[in-house]
């Protein structure tokens, strides 16, 4: 496992064979970690707790919730 530290606004790539994967730190509240991710639309993503139980949650979709609500999420 790869450990490194960043502070919001601070970014990884992930060099995929499907294209890269950028991870910026968006906000960081007491122990809540906001993280935004932005890669190639073939590349899914998920939360971990939903591999088991659910479909991979595709980009394009989530680019446009978030385009549809100004860039937030929501609960």
């Amino acid at each position: 496992m790869l450990i490194l530290t960043r502070r919001a606004g601070e970014s990884i790539v992930v060099t995929t064979s499907q294209g890269d994967v950028a991870v910026t730190v968006l906000a960081i509240r007491g122990h809540q970690v906001k993280l935004g991710i932005d890669g190639a639309r073939a590349i899914q993503v998920a939360r971990s707790e939903l591999l088991t139980s659910g479909p991979l949650l595709d980009l394009d979709k989530t680019r446009r919730y978030l385009d549809s609500n100004n860039g937030r999420a929501t609960r």
